[in-house]
């Protein structure tokens, strides 16, 4: 999380652990980089030497990105706790203190996804 020390408990993150009964180590480790902002390789490439895991890393980063892009899960993107989701045609990304959008300005709208994200970061100064 880039410069940020983790608090689980201010933290909406979900790892693997708490979401399936059963899953390999390696299929967690590749879900939890996922939710934490790792690049899709970086998960595999500490241990490529090591063939075999490598496709249960994968698998596990595939489906944490999956329920990101689905808006299932929170995820760390440029050190911040976001969620996205589709609402009506734009998408909204929310941090981890939204509370709804009378009361919380911890949202941004964009027609895309992407956009939405770019859009958020772009707001609280979290811009490459």
């Amino acid at each position: 999380m880039k410069g940020k020390i983790f608090n689980a408990q201010e933290s909406k993150l979900q790892f693997a652990d708490q979401l399936f009964n059963k899953v390999s180590s390696h299929y967690a480790a590749g879900f939890n980089a996922r939710v934490l902002g790792e690049p899709r390789y970086s998960a595999a490439s500490f241990q490529i030497h090591h063939y075999s895991i490598v496709p249960s890393l994968e698998a596990g980063w595939l489906r944490a990105d999956q329920m990101a892009k689905e808006g299932e899960i929170f995820f760390v993107n440029e050190g911040k706790e976001i969620k996205t989701m589709k609402d009506g045609d734009a998408y909204c990304c929310i941090g981890k203190d939204f509370t709804d959008l009378q009361s919380s300005d911890d949202y941004e709208f964009g027609d895309t996804r992407e956009e939405a994200v770019k859009n958020y970061m772009k707001k609280f100064e979290v811009v490459d």
